[in-house]
């Protein structure tokens, strides 16, 4: 939503936000939106003007000059075009020699000022200008044959000294200059995860790019990259990599749980997305496929739950009492963890026998977390 006001005026989609490079004196920010242009605030964010339609399309990128307070210029993006604007966005030009490039984001070098270098990527390529945006030059990507699409890319904060550039060409893999965009080369590191794509679905132009380099790489060497399920970082500018792992949740409801009996679903806020399956039907089961390197069973304990016994991979693996004298949800019941890191099944079958102290045979499915 967007505050002209007290009130709250109207609903936009926000897609960027840049802040001035002056900010902490001029508390100024740009923010673009999905179908009503770029937004201002002089005030830190309470309040916002229009000050730029642009033409109803995604606002893709907006890269703010490191010289704003003197030379007031701005570079925006959205799914047509490329545009600039040299009154702190009173005014826009389109920059037709962008006009090859479909969904454009623009980026400025870290030293716009001494290099006036501006880097425009998308589906058509990679152009680069080196005055401002008088003049543009098509990079050339080893191996690669035009048209293709470049999902996602970043500079380095040091780029004026190492000259680095990192790509991401969509299905094609990622690639790296060390001369200033004159030429790249594939990252042979990734040659088997060319298919990771590190950007979010292109679906979704006004998403930022997901690859970053540290604001202190010119120390700490660092690079991260992600995916829409991966998370990767370097620690020496991008030669080897590893690959962060992280919890998924899977809840009850997901359809890559497979039940099989008379199981029921209960409603509760105490549970992780307020509901879980439960049974208490010996012999009842279910099956659960999953990619990673361990797994946590969240579910509960109480004075009518049963005995669980617990599969993987086709082996068993021990059985868990699952009765305690009150009641308790969504609690880690269960962790496997230090498999190897492929795909797995758990199975997880209520037993004949249960605790003497137990009134029932019960057995509850919360959500599973999954270490990718």
């Amino acid at each position: 939503m967007v505050r002209t006001g007290l009130k709250v005026s109207y609903f936009v989609f926000p897609t960027v936000i840049e802040f001035s490079p002056n900010y902490s004196t001029d508390h100024r920010l740009y923010v673009g939106t999905r179908e009503h242009g770029i937004f201002l605030s002089e005030d830190a964010g309470k309040s916002f003007v229009n000050i730029w339609n642009g033409e109803q399309k995604f606002i893709i990128s907006i890269a703010i000059s490191p010289n704003f307070n003197f030379d007031q210029t701005i570079y925006a993006s959205h799914t047509n075009g490329v545009f600039f604007s040299q009154n702190a966005g009173e005014t826009w030009n389109q920059i037709t020699d962008a006009a090859q490039i479909v969904n454009p984001r623009v980026i400025l070098s870290p030293s716009f000022l001494e290099d006036e270098t501006i880097f425009i990527a998308g589906q058509g390529g990679l152009i680069c200008s080196q005055n401002k945006g008088k003049t543009w030059d098509v990079r050339p990507f080893e191996s690669l044959k035009n048209p293709f699409t470049i999902s996602s890319f970043a500079i380095s904060p040091n780029f004026s000294q190492d000259g680095e550039i990192l790509v991401n060409v969509y299905g094609q893999g990622l690639f790296k200059s060390i001369d200033y965009g004159k030429t790249f080369h594939h990252v042979a590191w990734f040659d088997s995860f060319d298919h990771i794509d590190f950007s979010h679905p292109l679906c979704f132009p006004d998403a930022n790019s997901l690859i970053r380099y540290s604001p202190n790489y010119r120390f700490d060497q660092t690079i991260g990259l992600a995916s829409g399920d991966s998370i990767w970082i370097s620690h020496d500018k991008g030669n080897t990599w590893k690959q962060l792992h992280k919890k998924v949740r899977y809840e009850n409801l997901r359809k890559e749980i497979e039940y099989q009996g008379k199981w029921r679903i209960e409603k509760h806020v105490e549970l992780s997305a307020f509901s879980a399956h439960w049974s208490n039907h010996s012999s009842d089961c279910l099956k659960f496929l999953f990619f990673g390197t361990g797994i946590t069973w969240i579910g509960s304990r109480g004075p009518d739950h049963g005995i669980a016994q617990i599969f993987l991979d086709g082996d068993f693996i021990k059985e868990l009492d699952l009765y305690q004298a009150n009641l308790e949800r969504s609690r880690s019941l269960l962790e496997l963890l230090d498999l190897p890191q492929k795909n797995h099944e758990i199975i997880i079958r209520i037993g004949n026998d249960k605790n003497p102290m137990s009134r029932g045979f019960l057995v509850s499915i919360d959500a599973f977390d999954v270490m990718t």
